[in-house]
């Protein structure tokens, strides 16, 4: 869960998740993740049943574009807005 202060400076739009712009368009990054390309979504910014069981590690962020953009598209992720 997202600290109040943070939530706080999130919805006054005075911080950002990275790779998500001011009308919230999505970058997913590429596909230079070791894992990419599995069929699994290894991006920590992402919640939901298209997410690896494995542990996420800040690396990995906008590294798995492909699975992370698929999972999206249908439905099985959300941006982890804390």
């Amino acid at each position: 869960m997202m600290p109040a202060i943070a939530e706080a400076a999130f919805n006054a739009g005075k911080l950002t998740i990275r790779g998500v712009a001011e009308d919230g368009s999505i970058d997913f990054g590429d596909d230079e993740g070791e894992y990419a390309n599995d069929g699994e979504c290894d991006d920590l910014r992402f919640i939901g049943s298209g997410m690896t069981a494995t542990e996420l590690i800040r690396d990995d962020i906008m590294h798995d574009a492909t699975d992370c953009r698929t999972a999206y598209e249908a439905g099985k992720l959300k941006l982890n807005r804390g």
